[in-house]
């Protein structure tokens, strides 16, 4: 009897497959399909999706509406005068997208810089119009133009980032189901 992945496993050959594992974790997880045919086939199933939205949804950019909306909302509000920690504070989350965005540049646009432009069918909870990414020096961060969320994970050890992004997700989206 084949059982079929769970979250965990799902969770790992997702960052397998994203080249988010490091080589120690790349091996287990290659034994662990090489032993076990349920999770070999997935992996092939999560390969062969990703390589057709890849083919049949290119990259697209942020639109000009969404541009003028975060400029507007950027613009809106003077900054009063902050002490020096909240500075350094809130200069977290802009080190997290900037350079999440310096690898997206670095690396190009590809299958990878998930914009969500359906519902179903994402590992995560979210809207259309959804956009994540994980820099290669540790940060991820989601936001949500619908839902008007942004979500950041600052975490050391690349075979832990996707599962605490994942649960961040989880935990953000499920708090907003309860409040509803």
């Amino acid at each position: 009897m084949t059982r079929s992945p769970d979250r965990a496993d799902s969770i790992l050959l997702h960052a397998y497959l994203d080249g988010e594992l490091d080589p120690a974790n790349a091996l287990a997880i290659e034994r662990r399909m090489a032993a076990d045919p349920a999770l070999l086939a997935e992996y092939r199933r999560l390969e062969a999706l990703q390589r057709l939205l890849r083919e049949r949804f290119p990259h697209e950019g942020p639109s000009p509406e969404l541009r003028a909306r975060l400029e507007a909302a950027v613009g809106m509000k003077r900054a009063r005068a902050q002490p020096f920690w909240r500075a350094i504070a809130a200069s977290m989350p802009i080190t997290a997208m900037v350079t999440g965005g310096a690898t997206w540049i670095a690396r190009g646009p590809e299958f990878g810089d998930p914009v969500r432009v359906s519902d179903g069918g994402a590992p995560f909870p979210g809207s259309v119009g959804d956009v994540f990414w994980g820099g290669i020096t540790g940060p991820r961060y989601f936001f949500d133009p619908a839902e008007k969320i942004i979500g950041i994970v600052f975490a050391e050890g690349p075979s832990i980032r996707a599962a605490y992004h994942a649960e961040l997700r989880a935990m953000v989206y499920g708090a907003m189901e309860v409040r509803k």
